[in-house]
């Protein structure tokens, strides 16, 4: 499979395509065993050389992979555009294929039974016992193949190293059934049962009614995986998508099918027996999976594989124990004497596998999808119990009673049974919190579970459990998402690019974050329901891209969909958001990256996202060493805490250097850029982790990620559970050696075309909580620029509450540079409120009177706003308006601008001026994250009635206050008492105003009742905070 996910991706129709054609292998080999085994004399002979063949044959599937990859791309490939797996074409070349390629390796394995069946079974007695037996030893060797290959082999040798020990494992099996072939007795030795002519009409001579049990057979087949997918589906959102969780629900399921096969073979003995104890068997079904799925709802998962996996053994052993038991069953029942059992147990296991291809197909792709799990559950345990009522009515004709019970029971599910939505294992996750948001869509999907929860004023989206993007409800304010600035930094690098590629829709936040300069967006998309989704939620959101003209919606798997397509672009940006899972981890991979490369202009940009809570230091240094090994230019940015964009190019890269010069692309679109917190070249500087060379000191030696040996696939996931994974602390420990903002010599020292304004870069890392990269960048400045130095280190201790040390480095950074009007302004800040008062010190006043420009008139606007007097406010605002984003004013600058639009009293003028003091806040927020701005935001809405803007304001002042509380009890944080009690003072003025809104505007006070209980549990936790500050 994971061979196959190389070439044709890892969309659901490729992988149930592949999977069709794996079983009618082995559905086809059963019944081609099946038509022969009685003119084979030496069956332990024949099964060494079936083993032997399947070595053979799997040596050649990379030969022929890589064959039907050019037939592949000469088929169907050079398209114009993306190619759309909705098509026919593609699903029909899918099964070709991969039929073509496995026919022979599968064959062989469906055609091992029958021969093992005809030489372990030597008389009637046997048939049920020792076929059920061979059918549970069977499946526990497959539990040991695939736990050993999904746990050990797989991370340590790779996938190539994986098939050489299946093919020596297969070699082994060929050895040693030739030498038991050796010591057995010749066929003119020993007893031989004597044959019958091969016709499907002598098996069933004895009683014709025991034919029926193959489309029973057919049925039952059909339903096991519909369990299969309804339960490894609903168990994916505790263990996750890892080749290690996909291990752990397919071991547990073929445990329970082993011991179930085990056990009845046991109530086999008996052609009569089988009957009754198979009609109880899929009663047993029934009733166990209704159990099952209602034990949903009372579980209370952990995160992660490995707290969970007792829970998928619980769930999957009692629901598969009942299923495992129907095969020896079957066979038994078929078979009326010896002679037929080799033929009776092929014809079972292909007519049985056949259901399955049909099952596996009907419940991905349309039962499931049409049903949601409420209704596939309730169709699933009615089909068994119509399994058990035909096998009563047509084959154990005499016990009406029995039958007549039977048919109860199965009425009482198909018209009482109503199994609700299981939305307790929907709001669980593998590696967040449960989600206790309301639920505003679900639906299941071909390849995932797609739910989406309103909290905290986001509407969160995930799949099968893993969190995908959230995105701001109407009224938001703007706030800096990494995930809109992944299609910004690529034009940050090309201000010129036109054609993008977005590899994963999400919330479509990424596409949120694409510039007006660029002309046509494709987007690559596994899963529809993902994009169905954001289509229900599109008038509810600040922004919905789905409204775009310019977006094309492709539905494939990013690497099928990129083959067949010869369109360049001059942008790919790959999100692909968790990185161990089946459908993500082969996008990490360099021949993924060469695949991308291939489909660039010549200066084109490929941007790679990762969270460092999915990797280890290791990880991260293979994943830098992958992007150098394809591209010549790399370099890495942090745009968030746990937040890595990695983006590469075969031409330089500087992003930082030309926008100094030009000031494109942000002039270009300047507002686009602030709403995503961009104001500045300093900004892209304080994202900037490591530049090319830097890179390529930090990952010297790692090892490449490859489809081979795919490290994402294998460890990732557990990088949180091994206590591995790479918080934000950890990171700023790996990349303080290679910043080259520290490095004296790197090109941010040595002739820059601007002087960058350390002071604004270093406040913007201290309050994205990188405080040892401020400090260090203070200490680093020191032999280059004294007074910056001084004037970072002072600002650091400001921030901490030690003034009176910081007013003394102030004065000595302005004394090393006396035209260091940051400095000079920052003497004055704390001294606004009273600059005229009689105690304000003399120096102070003298320092306030050599401020010039912007900020002098910023000094002015305070005092204007004391003194209540705004037509000097109105008179100075076109002054103030020419401060920059990087000014160390520009804080009171917006705040002043916002202050007097909101306050001015004119009823004809007031409203249009309250919505432009929100686009002046607007353009800051995302930049200066102060909660004072939300309360002059949320102002501003109340003045220009939109309500709105005033419920989802309030909702993010409360979540980024709660964030706020949470730092400062985990120590990450400082704050003084007088920040406190401002934060007091300003929750209180907002739970008048919702009041107020409550009484004069007509809403629902629901949404009130809810902010205001919140508002009044922040103000507990302020006042606990107080006595402890």
């Amino acid at each position: 499979m994971r061979q196959f996910s190389v070439i044709f991706g890892t969309s659901e129709l490729a992988v149930a395509t592949i999977l069709s054609a794996y079983m009618a292998g082995l559905a086809l080999g059963a019944e081609i065993a099946g038509r022969y085994v009685e003119k084979i004399r030496r069956p332990i002979l024949f099964y060494g050389i079936l083993e032997a063949a399947i070595a053979i044959s799997a040596l050649c599937v990379p030969f022929l992979m890589g064959l039907a990859s050019l037939l592949y791309i000469n088929f169907l490939g050079d398209q114009p555009a993306p190619g759309d797996a909705s098509g026919l074409g593609q699903s029909i070349f899918y099964l070709v294929v991969a039929f073509l390629v496995l026919i022979i390796p599968t064959g062989c394995m469906g055609a091992t039974l029958p021969l093992l069946t005809k030489y372990v079974v030597r008389s009637e007695d046997q048939i049920g016992p020792r076929v059920g037996m061979l059918y549970a030893m069977n499946t526990a060797g497959a539990i040991g193949g695939t736990t050993t290959a999904g746990f050990l082999l797989l991370p340590l040798i790779g996938l190539s190293g994986t098939i050489w020990v299946g093919v020596g494992i297969n070699f082994l099996v060929f050895l040693i059934a030739a030498a038991i072939a050796r010591e057995i007795k010749t066929p003119t030795e020993e007893k031989i049962i004597e044959p019958i002519k091969n016709n499907t009409n002598n098996i069933f001579s004895d009683a014709p009614k025991y034919k029926w049990i193959l489309p029973l057979m057919l049925l039952s087949g059909m339903n096991t995986f519909t369990y299969e997918v309804l339960w490894t589906r609903l168990l994916g959102h505790i263990l996750g998508g890892s080749v290690a969780a996909f291990s752990t629900m397919l071991a547990s399921f073929l445990s329970g099918i082993a011991i179930g096969s085990a056990i009845a073979s046991r109530f086999s003995k008996i052609r009569e027996n089988s009957v009754k104890v198979f009609i109880f068997v899929q009663c047993a079904i029934a009733i166990t999976s209704i159990f099952v799925y209602q034990y949903f709802d009372y579980l209370n998962p952990g995160m992660g594989l490995n707290s969970n996996i007792i829970i998928a053994f619980s769930i999957l052993m009692p629901a598969t124990l009942f299923i495992g038991a129907t095969f020896p069953l079957a066979v038994r029942m078929l078979a009326d004497n010896e002679r037929v059992a080799a033929q009776a147990s092929a014809k079972v296991y292909a007519w049985n596998t056949f259901g399955a291809i049909a099952g596996a197909a009907i419940a991905g792709f349309f039962l499931i999808p049409l049903l949601k799990y409420e209704g596939a559950i309730k169709l699933a345990v009615s089909i068994n119990l119509f399994i058990a009522l035909l096998t009563s009515l047509i084959i154990l004709k005499e016990k009406r009673l029995l039958t007549s019970s039977i048919g109860f029971i199965f009425l009482i599910s198909l018209f009482l049974y109503r199994p609700d939505m299981p939305e307790n294992i929907l709001r669980a996750s593998s590696i967040v919190d449960r989600s206790e948001g309301e639920i505003i869509y679900y639906d299941v999907g071909r390849s995932a579970t797609v739910i989406v929860f309103e909290e905290d004023g986001f509407l969160n989206l995930r799949t099968n459990g893993l969190p995908e993007a959230g995105t701001n409800l109407k009224g938001s304010p703007p706030s800096k998402n990494s995930q809109q600035l992944l299609a910004t930094l690529p034009v940050l690098a090309r201000p010129n690019t036109s054609e993008m590629l977005i590899i994963g829709f999400g919330a479509g936040v990424a596409v949120e974050g694409v510039p007006s300069t660029v002309n046509n967006i494709d987007v690559i998309e596994l899963e529809p329901k993902v994009i169905e989704a954001n289509k229900i939620i599109g008038n509810s959101r600040a922004i919905d891209p789905l409204k775009d003209d310019r977006i094309n919606i492709i539905t494939n798997d990013a690497r099928s969909a990129l083959a067949l397509t010869s369109k360049k672009y001059d942008a790919i940006v790959s999100q692909p958001s968790h990185p161990w899972t089946a459908g993500a981890s082969h996008l990490y991979t360099r021949e993924f990256m060469n695949l991308a490369k291939d489909h660039l202009n010549p200066d084109g940009i490929f941007l790679q996202w990762m969270n460092s809570q999915f990797l280890t230091e290791d990880l991260l240094k293979s994943l830098c060493a992958t992007m150098l090994d394809v591209y010549r230019f790399v370099r890495v940015y942090q745009w968030a805490p746990e937040v890595l964009f990695f983006i590469g190019s075969q031409q330089p890269i500087n992003p930082e250097y030309n926008m100094s010069i030009t000031g494109r692309p942000v002039i270009d679109d300047p507002v686009h850029y602030l709403e995503r917190g961009i104001g500045s070249v300093e900004d892209l500087v304080i994202a900037l982790n490591m530049d090319q060379e830097n890179i390529k000191e930090f990952s010297n030696g790692a090892k490449l990620l490859t489809d081979n040996m795919n490290l994402m696939a294998t460890e990732s996931g557990q990088a949180q559970e091994r206590g591995k994974a790479l918080n934000y602390r950890d990171l700023e420990d790996l990349f303080l050696p290679y910043d080259p903002l520290l490095q004296d010599e790197s090109f941010l020292h040595n002739n820059f075309p601007i002087d960058l304004e350390f002071s604004y870069i270093a406040e913007r890392l201290e309050n994205t909580g990188f405080r040892q990269r401020a400090i260090t960048l203070g200490n680093a400045l020191e032999a280059k620029n004294l007074s910056q130095s001084l004037l970072v280190i002072a600002l650091g201790m400001q921030r901490q509450g030690q003034i009176e040390e910081s007013q003394n480095l102030l004065r000595r950074s302005l004394e090393a540079d006396p035209t260091n009007e940051q400095a000079r302004f920052n003497i004055v800040k704390p001294w606004l409120d009273k600059i005229n008062d009689p105690d304000t010190p003399d120096y102070i006043k003298e320092t306030a009177s050599q401020i010039r420009g912007s900020a002098a008139a910023v000094i002015k606007g305070w005092e204007a706003v004391l003194q209540e007097n705004y037509n000097l406010l109105v008179d100075s605002d076109e002054l103030i308006a020419t401060t920059k984003i990087t000014d160390q004013w520009y804080l009171e600058s917006v705040k002043l601008r916002a202050d007097w639009r909101i306050k001015v009293n004119n009823p004809e003028y007031q409203p249009d001026l309250a919505r432009e003091a929100r686009r002046i806040i607007d353009n800051a927020i995302a930049i200066i994250d102060d909660t004072e701005l939300y309360g002059l935001r949320i102002s501003a809405a109340y003045v220009a009635e939109d309500i709105p803007e005033i419920l989802e304001t309030s909702r993010r002042l409360i979540y980024i206050i709660n964030g706020e509380i949470n730092l400062v009890k985990d120590g990450l944080y400082n704050i003084t008492t007088e920040i406190i009690d401002r934060k007091i003072i300003q929750i209180e003025a907002l739970k008048i105003v919702l009041n107020e809104m409550i009484i004069n505007q007509d809403v629902d006070t629901y949404d009130i009742d809810s902010i205001t209980n919140n508002l009044d549990n922040i103000l507990e936790e302020l006042i606990d905070l107080k006595l402890i500050v």
